[in-house]
């Protein structure tokens, strides 16, 4: 039986973002514990497009660890052309 942290980083680890992200990111994110699972369902669940832009990469992560206080995340995104989105 999975537990819900490890059926969120399935699905994070789906995301073409995640997959274009660089190793670091990655093991930032795959070592996130129980403590952050609300963070790890923010994740799996964020839209890739909307506002105009697609989410490419997730190009900056900081988690200070133990308690969560604040987190950095920064995407990089593209722009996409059809207004609608």
């Amino acid at each position: 039986m999975t537990t819900e942290r490890e059926q969120l980083l399935n699905k994070i680890k789906g995301l073409p973002w995640f997959q274009a992200s660089e190793p670091g990111v990655k093991h930032s994110i795959t070592n996130l514990g129980a403590e952050a699972i609300g963070l790890l369902r923010h994740l799996a669940n964020r839209p890739i497009e909307g506002g105009g832009v697609r989410i490419v990469s997730l190009e900056n992560f900081y988690y200070p660890g133990g308690k969560l206080f604040g987190v950095l995340v920064n995407f990089r995104v593209e722009k996409i052309e059809d207004p609608a989105i």
